[in-house]
């Protein structure tokens, strides 16, 4: 990773974004997509490791023991479609 001297402040980064051509900000949309998702899955990791989520997991544990949910056997959209 790169260190900057000097960082660009976050209005001179939209304004250089504001005058990419369209392929160029496709790119970057893309990357920040990736880069976004990568950071919320390490947050979820960390918070997992943490123990930050045990009462959320415990509960949920305890519903599909109960009988109130049960595992996905197909994607989410097509489940949501198919509720009774």
């Amino acid at each position: 990773m790169n260190t900057y001297q000097h960082p660009l402040t976050r209005e001179q980064i939209q304004q250089a974004i504001s005058l990419l051509p369209d392929e160029e900000y496709n790119k970057l949309t893309d990357w920040l997509t990736d880069h976004d998702f990568q950071r919320w899955d390490k947050q979820i990791d960390n918070e997992l490791e943490s123990g930050r989520l045990d009462n959320l997991t415990d509960e949920l544990h305890q519903e599909y023991s109960d009988g109130k949910t049960q595992p996905l056997s197909m994607p989410l959209s097509s489940a949501v479609l198919h509720r009774a």
